[in-house]
């Protein structure tokens, strides 16, 4: 994704920097195949070669596709050679539809001032996002790595990832034994005040608060034989 205004300038450094530096390299068949078959038919849908040779798979040269329509498969693709797809856009609005819409969402990297781009960051769907570096810095041991969506799910490596290996237990123990929610009349009014006060607003929360504590009130409080720990375990 690249700015309006801004894509210009960038295919002539794109360009630039695959001249001086010679990247043709040989990729895996069975990929090549696959992305041959996405990219012509990208090119038959109205999409077009910006840069790039992908006719030999032995001496492959970065593809840059242009003006691919939307929604077209490529753009959601898992494309394992060196090829992409630029996309311009003029409001920030367009980046975020055009990211809900794809159903991938594993990394993500983003070139600009660091307040902006943590900013945009933030409202990605991307599992893992680099600032002006691409996917290398996640390698750190330090750093939890995963997707999103049908990219996969859990996390490896750092905090997240040790989360991930164990099991949440919850125990709750009572501080004292008044228990109204166990008495054998429902404390209707008590539980009709919590929904007011929690749930209302002005008058009605106000309402609320004064029928829960006039039922708090009202409530008995259990004798100590009546405490759950003085009653027998049952079999069953």
């Amino acid at each position: 994704f690249c700015p309006e205004n801004l894509t210009t300038t960038f295919l002539e450094h794109f360009r630039t920097a695959l001249k001086e530096r010679g990247t043709a390299c040989a990729v895996d068949p069975l990929s090549a195949k696959t992305a041959i078959l996405q990219i012509e038919t990208a090119i038959k849908a109205g999409a077009h070669v910006l840069t790039g040779d992908w006719r030999d798979p032995a001496a492959w040269e970065p593809v840059l596709l242009g003006d691919v329509p939307a929604g077209d498969a490529i753009l959601a693709a898992d494309l394992f050679v060196p090829a992409a797809s630029l996309i311009p856009y003029e409001a920030i609005e367009e980046l975020f539809a055009a990211d809900a819409a794809c159903s991938s969402a594993l990394a993500a990297s983003i070139f600009g001032g660091s307040a902006s781009a943590n900013q945009l960051a933030a409202q990605l769907g991307a599992g893992c996002v680099v600032i002006n570096d691409l996917i290398a810095p996640t390698a750190d041991p330090r750093v939890s790595f995963g997707g999103a969506r049908w990219s996969g799910y859990g996390r490896t490596r750092g905090a997240a990832g040790l989360l991930e290996m164990t099991t949440l237990q919850v125990v709750i123990e009572p501080r004292w034994n008044w228990r109204p929610h166990l008495a054998v009349h429902p404390p209707v009014r008590l539980l009709k005040g919590l929904s007011k006060w929690c749930h209302g607003s002005g008058k009605l929360a106000r309402e609320g608060l004064g029928q829960l504590f006039g039922a708090m009130c009202v409530s008995r409080k259990p004798r100590p034989s009546e405490d759950l720990r003085d009653v027998p375990p049952t079999r069953q």
